[in-house]
């Protein structure tokens, strides 16, 4: 896919050396399956979320696994 392709990219030239993933649990697996073997191992944390009005600084405590409510 583009967005695992772009991740892929962003790894291989150096600029990304962590990821996190934040989206619907279908589509992160969808993603997940297109990585790259070096791209996966970048990925630091997941957080699967299927509203869009969840505020920013939930998400960030949820990727940093500090929970969230």
């Amino acid at each position: 896919g583009v967005l695992a392709g772009r991740l892929d990219n962003g790894v291989a030239v150096g600029g990304v050396e962590q990821i996190a993933l934040v989206m619907a649990p279908r589509l992160l697996g969808l993603v997940r399956s297109h990585l790259s073997p070096r791209t996966s191992r970048a990925v630091v944390g997941e957080v699967r979320h299927r509203r869009v009005d969840v505020p920013v600084e939930q998400v960030l405590r949820e990727v940093r696994g500090g929970g969230g409510a």
